[in-house]
């Protein structure tokens, strides 16, 4: 085979071509924040450079001037440019992707804010419909905010007790079973609603903000009812924490946290093992103690 002709593909061009690409294949969200990371924070670095001048150490470079923002912020800018370099390589623009050289950041995990059952009602207690109902529907489903707020009447199955979260990070829908006060609770929300006369008719359409993110108002009352109970650090994001971590601490195993979650690997379940109740190690020599017992008795009995 005869040498590669070189790339003459900007990278500032390559950009935008891009971001069409991402238009087509990504959810709204995560083109949103592709764009912004292109456009504002990669091409003002490598814009000027053709792709294939583009290597390893050029990359680590640019992490270097980066240094004032977190390690998790680094790594999204990391994946956006890993990215765009196997998408290039997919149209033969490049022999191999420069980014998958370059080492992540390490990403310190704080530990998680979470509030007993009391305060949480207390902290529902201080919302007015809808929203008391909404942010049940986070600690009662797991949801995530941004799979919350994309849905639309017909993904809730009230016969079935289930919702049907159907635009999702991880771009696989899932279902996920309604406890009882929270299908309760949509019953009258839906009592309430309105129906809108054209577009999608989204279960909590008030909740939904400018560039796909929730409304102001609604943020800064989650804010202000999380410092009413004492949990001023409190986050919107937190309830799905506490989701996963009640899961745990009834016996719940992490395959199944990790399937409700909608987690695409079970890395990102395990950070809620170490919440398992003390009694899990127990029913685990319980187990074995059926195994070795149901064992001892098959093989007294193929001796009689």
């Amino acid at each position: 085979m005869g040498e590669r002709p070189p790339c003459d593909f900007l990278f500032e061009t390559f950009g935008e071509d891009y971001l069409k690409f991402a238009e087509r294949t990504m959810t709204p969200r995560t083109v949103l924040e592709r764009r912004t990371t292109v456009r504002s924070v990669l091409v003002p670095f490598f814009g000027g450079l053709r792709l294939d001048e583009i290597d390893g150490p050029s990359i680590e470079r640019f992490l270097a001037t980066r240094a004032d923002v977190s390690g998790a912020t680094r790594n999204r800018n990391l994946s956006c440019l890993g990215s765009m370099f196997r998408r290039a390589k997919d149209l033969g623009l490049l022999a191999k992707n420069p980014a998958a050289e370059v080492r992540r950041s390490k990403e310190p995990r704080c530990p998680l804010t979470l509030v007993d059952a009391a305060r949480l009602r207390e902290l529902l207690g201080h919302f007015e419909e809808p929203m008391k109902t909404f942010f049940l529907l986070l600690l009662d489903s797991g949801l995530r905010l941004s799979e919350a707020m994309d849905l639309e009447w017909c993904d809730i199955d009230f016969d079935a007790g289930t919702i049907h979260a159907r635009v999702t990070k991880a771009k696989r829908p899932r279902v996920v079973a309604m406890t009882a006060r929270l299908s309760a609770a949509l019953r009258l929300h839906e009592a309430r609603k309105t129906v809108p006369m054209t577009g999608p008719a989204y279960v909590f359409p008030d909740s939904r903000g400018d560039e796909f993110e929730i409304a102001w108002s609604w943020r800064n009352a989650f804010k202000r009812a999380a410092k009413k109970i004492g949990f001023p650090r409190l986050r919107i994001h937190d309830l799905r924490h506490m989701f996963a971590v009640n899961l745990v601490r009834r016996g719940i195993d992490l395959p199944t946290v990790q399937m409700v979650l909608g987690h695409s690997s079970l890395l990102s379940t395990l950070r809620y093992a170490e919440y398992a109740d003390g009694s899990a190690a127990f029913r685990a020599a319980r187990a074995l103690d059926a195994m070795h017992a149901a064992s001892a008795g098959e093989s007294q009995s193929g001796k009689s």
